[in-house]
């Protein structure tokens, strides 16, 4: 059977309160204002689902999935992210739909203000691939970005089309980016808004709504309650209860190492354009911000050694907050230089990295090898290896299974390719770490998928850490899936102009980093490493258990370790 939570914080802190009940749940029946003074009844259903799971109605199809409801709850600590949601569907069309959440007060008086609760309408859109990466020649409508204004992507159901509204002169104006011969252009900007817009319900479309809830580090453990209003024009047409249980913990550190490729690099505003690399300050600064909420402590860095912005790269770095304890760089790297004088430019390279970061407190620089490389490639990075060693710097690089037995001794950290546990372990008995990308590449939009691969899966097999890629690599233009012959961009976030529009595999992967937390918060408190890790493998092997179940399991084993 699913674990079961014990509920034993209402009896360790909180004190027994009557909900007020309102309207039954399910179908919530209201007047809708029409033109003029006219009104109609119409009937809004509202279904809370877990966000994380693989299984969502699309919303051209009649089909939910999950049961109607009119309650969401989240459990969660202190300065933790964590995600709710439910769809909403009308057997009438609305127009400017409204969502509002209220404040969240606790059983004891406490408040989480409502601008912790962040909310974002899931967007469908058509894609070229959702399983893998590789392209297909299918349109395949899929639930992927989460906007605030929803209007920012339309779609053509007929066509199988999607067009961004763009603004150039004060217009706007919309453009087709689904198709090849797209022409993306660069006089134009695009933004989603900063807070969430009334939206379109047409009639019998599902509309699912993300949540997703930061607890205050000041947040009282308490379990706090409120409403999200569902409101047209004044009048409140639905309403959604929402719970949040705080937790009377604080959540470790993780023990995985959270490393992530990030292609993007400070560029002149000659350079700058919307995509994966050339970046102006601000929108550098932003994208390392989400990176860090969402558990990212060491994103790679592309830029050059040599380049004027480097030491205004490494200060965005710091004033993000990421760890830096040690550094992955792609802005040097080995290739195959046996020349003389080519190993000597490697070597000064090298030095001027562990000198540059050393000024920022980073005592260990690595230097990424040939991506991916196999046979007389990988053998010809030896000599490079050692003058990177011989220059106070360390080795990483994407590699595949088999690596460790032809250049295992020159790499320090291993970022293999896959889920491959016994090579990790011989890996590990050449004293080397292992990171974990490509189970599976970044950009497929399951949240499930990426909360289970770079989780505690990782963990159970034994790996160091991971590091995907990537957090956004555009193949054409970042916001066209269609304009590759090959693959389908790789984005945990795609960029605006100032900005950034999340998605649903991005927060799988948060939920990832946070499942892991509470796994090392358990760890930190005394519990046997070489006892937890074959149940834990043991449970995420079984399909009885969800993810959700097994967090709800690591919370009941730190209830009892702090005796609560």
């Amino acid at each position: 059977m699913p674990f079961q939570s014990k509920d034993r914080l209402l009896k360790a802190f909180l004190v027994a309160t009557m909900l007020i009940l309102l309207p039954g749940p399910g179908t919530l029946l209201a007047r809708l204002p029409k033109a003029g003074t006219q009104q109609s009844l119409t009937s809004l259903s509202i279904h809370p689902f877990d966000p994380m799971t693989g299984h969502w109605a699309v919303p051209e199809t009649g089909s939910i999935f999950f049961p109607a409801g009119d309650s969401v709850k989240i459990t969660a600590c202190r300065n933790e992210f964590q995600a709710a949601a439910f769809l909403i569907r009308s057997d009438t069309a609305i127009d400017n739909l409204l969502i509002e959440p209220t404040d969240l007060v606790g059983l004891c008086g406490g408040v989480i203000v409502e601008g912790a609760v962040d909310i974002r309408v899931v967007k469908y859109w058509y894609k070229s691939a959702v399983e893998s990466i590789r392209r297909t020649e299918k349109r395949i409508l899929a639930p992927e970005l989460l906007l605030k204004d929803e209007r920012l992507v339309t779609i053509d159901y007929a066509c199988k089309r999607n067009y961004l509204r763009i603004e150039r002169d004060n217009r706007h104006s919309y453009i087709d980016i689904s198709s090849s011969s797209t022409h993306f252009p660069q006089d134009t900007s695009f933004n989603d808004a900063e807070r969430l817009q009334p939206f379109s319900l047409p009639r019998g479309i599902n509309r699912p709504i993300w949540i997703t809830i930061k607890v205050p580090a000041d947040a009282v453990p308490d379990v706090y309650r409120g409403t999200i209003k569902l409101i047209v024009g004044r009048i409140t047409v639905g309403q959604v209860n929402i719970e949040v249980t705080v937790l009377p913990f604080c959540l470790a550190e993780p023990v995985l190492e959270y490393a992530l490729y990030y292609r993007g690099v400070l560029s002149s505003s000659s350079e700058w354009r919307v995509g994966s690399e050339y970046k102006k300050p601000a929108q550098y600064q932003r994208e390392l911000r989400d990176m860090k909420d969402h558990g990212i402590g060491y994103p790679t860095i592309y830029q050059r050694i040599d380049n004027p912005r480097l030491e205004m790269a490494f200060k965005h770095r710091q004033k993000a907050g990421l760890l830096n304890d040690h550094l992955y760089t792609l802005g040097t790297t080995t290739a195959n230089k046996t020349d003389t004088a080519g190993l000597a430019r490697l070597s000064q390279h090298v030095k001027a990295w562990v000198d540059r970061a050393r000024g920022y407190g980073i005592n260990h620089v690595l230097i990424y090898g040939i991506d991916e490389a196999q046979g007389s490639q990988l053998q010809g990075q030896k000599p490079s290896w050692d003058i990177v060693h011989r220059a106070g710097g360390g080795t990483f690089v994407a590699l595949y299974e088999g690596t460790v037995d032809i250049a295992g001794q020159y790499i320090d950290v291993a970022v293999l390719s896959g889920f491959h546990p016994e090579e990790v372990k011989k890996w590990h008995r050449l004293g080397k770490r292992v990171l974990c990308y490509g189970n599976p590449q970044v950009g497929i939009p399951d949240p499930a998928v990426y909360r289970r691969n770079y989780g505690l899966l990782l963990w159970a097999a034994g790996y160091d850490g991971c590091m995907p890629y990537a957090y956004q690599h555009a193949f054409g233009h970042i916001w066209n899936g269609f304009d590759h012959n090959k693959f389908s961009d790789h984005v945990f976030a795609y960029p605006t102009t100032d900005g950034l529009v999340g998605t649903i595999q991005w927060e799988g992967f948060r939920a990832a980093v946070s499942d892991v937390r509470y796994l090392s918060t358990l760890l930190s408190l005394g519990e046997e490493p070489s006892e937890l890790r074959p149940l834990l493998m043991e449970r995420l092997s079984d399909t009885r258990y969800d993810l959700g179940d097994i967090r709800a399991w690591l919370i009941d084993r730190i209830l009892d370790r702090l005796n609560l």
